[in-house]
Protein backbone atom coordinates (compact mmCIF):
# COMPACT_ATOMS: atom_id res chain seq x y z
CA UNK A 1 0.00 0.00 0.00
CA UNK A 2 1.28 3.92 -0.91
CA UNK A 3 1.52 6.20 1.82
CA UNK A 4 0.10 9.58 1.64
CA UNK A 5 2.66 11.71 -0.44
CA UNK A 6 5.36 13.62 1.58
CA UNK A 7 3.85 17.36 1.31
CA UNK A 8 0.87 15.13 4.10
CA UNK A 9 -1.99 16.38 1.55
CA UNK A 10 -4.19 14.77 -1.20
CA UNK A 11 -3.11 15.13 -4.46
CA UNK A 12 -5.03 17.34 -6.58
CA UNK A 13 -5.41 16.21 -10.11
CA UNK A 14 -6.97 17.37 -13.23
CA UNK A 15 -8.07 15.76 -15.88
CA UNK A 16 -7.92 16.24 -19.41
CA UNK A 17 -9.54 13.74 -21.63
CA UNK A 18 -12.50 14.19 -24.69
CA UNK A 19 -13.78 10.74 -23.97
CA UNK A 20 -15.97 11.69 -21.04
CA UNK A 21 -17.12 8.33 -20.19
CA UNK A 22 -13.23 7.52 -19.72
CA UNK A 23 -12.88 10.61 -17.39
CA UNK A 24 -15.90 9.89 -15.45
CA UNK A 25 -14.81 6.19 -15.18
CA UNK A 26 -11.17 7.04 -14.06
CA UNK A 27 -12.32 9.98 -11.60
CA UNK A 28 -14.64 7.52 -9.73
CA UNK A 29 -11.65 4.65 -9.66
CA UNK A 30 -9.18 8.07 -8.64
CA UNK A 31 -11.70 9.22 -6.03
CA UNK A 32 -12.02 5.99 -3.89
CA UNK A 33 -8.13 6.68 -2.68
CA UNK A 34 -8.44 9.60 0.04
CA UNK A 35 -4.77 10.64 -1.68
CA UNK A 36 -6.23 11.64 -4.66
CA UNK A 37 -8.41 14.51 -5.06
CA UNK A 38 -9.93 15.29 -8.84
CA UNK A 39 -10.76 18.65 -9.20
CA UNK A 40 -11.69 19.20 -12.39
CA UNK A 41 -12.34 17.26 -15.91
CA UNK A 42 -11.71 19.28 -19.23
CA UNK A 43 -12.97 17.54 -22.31
CA UNK A 44 -10.41 19.26 -24.92
CA UNK A 45 -6.57 20.67 -24.52
CA UNK A 46 -8.22 24.20 -24.42
CA UNK A 47 -10.36 24.11 -21.48
CA UNK A 48 -8.13 22.12 -19.86
CA UNK A 49 -5.57 24.97 -20.30
CA UNK A 50 -7.72 27.41 -18.56
CA UNK A 51 -8.86 24.85 -15.95
CA UNK A 52 -5.25 24.04 -14.91
CA UNK A 53 -4.42 28.15 -14.95
CA UNK A 54 -7.82 28.64 -12.55
CA UNK A 55 -7.24 25.43 -10.64
CA UNK A 56 -3.22 25.11 -10.37
CA UNK A 57 -3.30 20.90 -9.78
CA UNK A 58 -0.37 19.07 -8.39
CA UNK A 59 -0.77 16.87 -11.41
CA UNK A 60 -2.84 16.94 -14.88
CA UNK A 61 -3.28 13.75 -17.13
CA UNK A 62 -3.88 14.36 -20.30
CA UNK A 63 -4.99 12.77 -23.22
CA UNK A 64 -3.29 12.99 -26.37
CA UNK A 65 -5.38 12.68 -29.12
CA UNK A 66 -8.20 15.61 -28.77
CA UNK A 67 -10.37 18.00 -31.01
CA UNK A 68 -10.28 21.79 -30.82
CA UNK A 69 -6.46 21.36 -29.15
CA UNK A 70 -4.35 18.08 -28.89
CA UNK A 71 -2.23 17.42 -25.38
CA UNK A 72 0.87 18.36 -27.02
CA UNK A 73 -0.35 21.79 -27.55
CA UNK A 74 -2.16 21.81 -24.27
CA UNK A 75 1.07 20.87 -22.30
CA UNK A 76 3.08 23.59 -24.13
CA UNK A 77 0.65 26.23 -23.73
CA UNK A 78 0.61 25.50 -19.92
CA UNK A 79 4.54 25.36 -19.69
CA UNK A 80 4.27 28.68 -21.47
CA UNK A 81 2.15 30.26 -18.49
CA UNK A 82 5.00 29.01 -16.09
CA UNK A 83 2.40 26.56 -14.59
CA UNK A 84 3.97 24.41 -12.19
CA UNK A 85 1.71 20.90 -12.06
CA UNK A 86 3.55 17.66 -13.43
CA UNK A 87 1.64 16.28 -16.61
CA UNK A 88 1.32 12.97 -17.56
CA UNK A 89 0.04 12.32 -21.24
CA UNK A 90 -2.28 9.65 -21.23
CA UNK A 91 -3.14 7.99 -24.16
CA UNK A 92 -5.07 5.15 -26.08
CA UNK A 93 -3.98 5.07 -29.31
CA UNK A 94 -1.09 3.86 -31.09
CA UNK A 95 0.27 6.97 -32.24
CA UNK A 96 3.70 7.45 -33.79
CA UNK A 97 3.94 10.55 -30.98
CA UNK A 98 6.04 9.30 -28.05
CA UNK A 99 7.87 9.91 -25.14
CA UNK A 100 9.94 12.26 -26.85
CA UNK A 101 7.67 14.43 -28.21
CA UNK A 102 5.67 14.66 -24.87
CA UNK A 103 8.76 15.26 -23.01
CA UNK A 104 9.82 17.88 -25.74
CA UNK A 105 6.27 19.65 -25.12
CA UNK A 106 7.01 19.88 -21.58
CA UNK A 107 4.97 16.73 -19.99
CA UNK A 108 6.57 14.69 -17.10
CA UNK A 109 6.22 11.25 -18.83
CA UNK A 110 3.72 9.54 -21.61
CA UNK A 111 1.46 7.07 -20.03
CA UNK A 112 -0.74 3.76 -21.86
CA UNK A 113 -4.27 3.28 -20.74
CA UNK A 114 -4.12 -0.46 -20.98
CA UNK A 115 -2.36 0.01 -17.05
CA UNK A 116 -4.24 -0.92 -14.52
CA UNK A 117 -5.51 1.40 -12.23
CA UNK A 118 -3.23 0.52 -9.42
CA UNK A 119 -0.30 1.34 -12.04
CA UNK A 120 -1.52 4.59 -12.73
CA UNK A 121 -2.27 5.23 -8.94
CA UNK A 122 1.39 4.47 -8.18
CA UNK A 123 2.61 6.87 -11.15
CA UNK A 124 0.39 9.98 -10.25
CA UNK A 125 1.28 9.91 -6.75
CA UNK A 126 5.27 9.71 -7.39
CA UNK A 127 4.70 12.49 -10.01
CA UNK A 128 2.65 15.04 -7.28
CA UNK A 129 5.68 13.82 -5.11
CA UNK A 130 8.08 15.01 -7.72
CA UNK A 131 5.84 17.98 -7.86
CA UNK A 132 6.73 18.48 -3.68
CA UNK A 133 9.82 18.25 -4.21
CA UNK A 134 10.18 20.58 -6.98
CA UNK A 135 8.45 23.63 -4.58
CA UNK A 136 5.20 23.88 -6.36
CA UNK A 137 2.95 25.82 -3.87
CA UNK A 138 0.31 23.89 -2.07
CA UNK A 139 -3.18 24.45 -2.47
CA UNK A 140 -5.43 24.53 0.67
Amino acid sequence: MLSTPSFGRAVRILLVDDHRLFAESLMALLSEDDRVEVVGIAENGAVGVELAADLEPDLILMDLMMPIMDGLEATRRIRGRGLKSQILILTGTDAPIGAEEAAKAGASGYLRKEQSIEELRSVFLEAASLAAILGKPASS
